[in-house]
């Protein structure tokens, strides 16, 4: 594994919880939104568990996202990642969030594992999103 990598949130919530267990996550920061793939959307956001740092994927879906660009207070923001985000796939489009992060809290369940040529994690799918907040950094 790459040392720069963080272990997997996803791979260690399944071995210590098991396949169906449900996870509340509050205050998570975004701060880049892809689409990547047809009514699919993902971000990856660092885990703090028992002192351990973890990095865990959050795939979501059109109307997951529809919730946290209606939940924006910042209409012209909304507007923006609407326009960004809301297309029909035909290649991955990443929106940089770093210095407009989105942080709100998530409820989701743990996907399917994916592998990839340095990798392996398992996704969490987005279930449930609220108190969508959006702060400006300096």
């Amino acid at each position: 594994m790459n040392e720069n990598f963080k272990p997997d949130f996803g791979l260690f919530f399944k071995e210590k919880f098991g396949d169906n267990a449900t996870n509340h996550f509050y205050n998570v920061m975004i701060f880049e939104i892809s689409l990547v793939g047809h009514n699919l959307y993902s971000f990856t956001s660092n885990v703090v568990y028992s002192g351990n740092e973890f990095a865990a994927s959050f795939d979501f879906t059109t109307d997951k996202l529809r919730t946290i660009i209606e939940q924006l207070v910042n209409k012209e923001f909304a507007k923006f990642l609407s326009d960004s985000l809301l297309k029909p796939f035909t290649q991955p489009v990443k929106v940089d969030l770093t210095s407009t992060p989105i942080q709100l809290d998530i409820t989701a369940v743990l996907g399917q594992p994916v592998k990839s040529l340095y990798e392996e994690f398992i996704p969490f799918i987005v279930e449930d999103i609220a108190n969508v907040k959006m702060d400006i950094l300096s």
